[in-house]
């Protein structure tokens, strides 16, 4: 199994809980503001709905065996809600090693501006290490 593919919470959900599950993570990263149109949040509903399947589906089909490689993971400071997950998101079973960098923003606003810098310069400094060692 993937790294990030264990059982996802949406996907434990009954069907009928899956909106407004959905509805709330997108409210908690700031995709949905209070007074958006219903059409607009209907629709934003329902992509990210199909976005988890596929996620799911391609979890589902793909396996990975262990890595001879050193990673580093990139992670947003802001997160809607705790996991009871390591920081690392389970990479430390399939990689070498495994740094967690912490960048501004959450998971779709640490690559937009102006979290976006950050994250650059983060990526700059892994890969000068990396090239150092």
């Amino acid at each position: 199994v993937w790294p990030g593919c264990e059982s996802s919470e949406l996907g434990d959900l009954p069907v009928e809980e899956q909106l407004p599950f959905l509805y709330d993570h997108a409210r908690k990263l700031g995709l949905i503001e209070e007074s958006a149109p219903e059409a607009l949040v209907r629709q934003l509903l329902e992509e990210l709905q199909k976005l988890f399947a596929h996620h799911a589906r391609l979890c589902s089909r793909h396996t990975i065996e262990s890595l001879p490689l050193d990673a580093v993971l990139f992670r947003p400071a802001e997160v809607p809600f705790t996991t009871n997950e390591p920081a690392d998101r389970g990479w430390a079973s399939v990689v070498r090693s495994i740094e967690v960098k912490q960048v501004p923003g959450h998971h779709h606003s640490m690559v937009t501006a102006p979290h976006a810098a950050a994250l650059a310069a983060a990526v700059d400094d892994a890969l000068e290490a990396a090239a150092i060692s």
